[in-house]
């Protein structure tokens, strides 16, 4: 019985006895290799869940660039238009410009033509005052004349398109 134990015992520890001359046996280089292939192993898991990770981020920085491009797009049409504004305003500037110097050149007319007028009714008021003055003291007797209205004549020939 307790022999029996004894047998049991020993049959046991010449399997760990065993177990331990195939430990030894497994040289420690292999250790290092299998540890470093296990290492290996789990560092590409870890890669491929960052590279899920960056994939994921660039999709979104992807979209995220997709609608700047579109904003940008808009704003490159509202600056035309702008351009566009800008390009009419400056025309019109310088039509006003041309329109301000035409003004002024008219307005030169204008008082050139005035002081002309006004010169010109003078000569013609100190005409007339000098011949009636003359007429009063001279010429008494002759009185003065009306003129005469004026009448069409009318041709003898009429024209033969007419």
């Amino acid at each position: 019985m307790w022999w029996h134990d004894i047998r049991e015992m020993k049959e046991k520890l010449n399997k760990i006895e065993s177990y331990i001359n195939e430990i030894e046996q497994f040289d420690n280089n292999d250790i290092q290799d299998s540890f470093d292939i296990i290492h290996d192993k789990i560092n590409k898991i870890l890669n491929d869940s960052n590279r899920l990770e960056q994939v994921a981020l660039a999709e979104k920085t992807l979209d995220k660039f997709e609608d700047y491009m579109k904003n940008a797009d808009k704003l490159n049409s509202m600056i035309n238009e702008f351009k566009g504004c800008i390009s009419m305003a400056r025309a019109s500037l310088a039509e006003k410009k041309e329109f301000d110097e035409q003004k002024t050149i008219l307005k030169n007319m204008i008082e050139t033509f005035q002081k002309y007028y006004d010169y010109q009714s003078q000569i013609t008021n100190q005409h007339y005052k000098i011949d009636a003055i003359y007429k009063a003291l001279v010429d008494e007797k002759t009185p003065v004349k009306k003129k005469r209205k004026s009448t069409p004549r009318k041709k003898s020939n009429p024209s033969p398109l007419s």
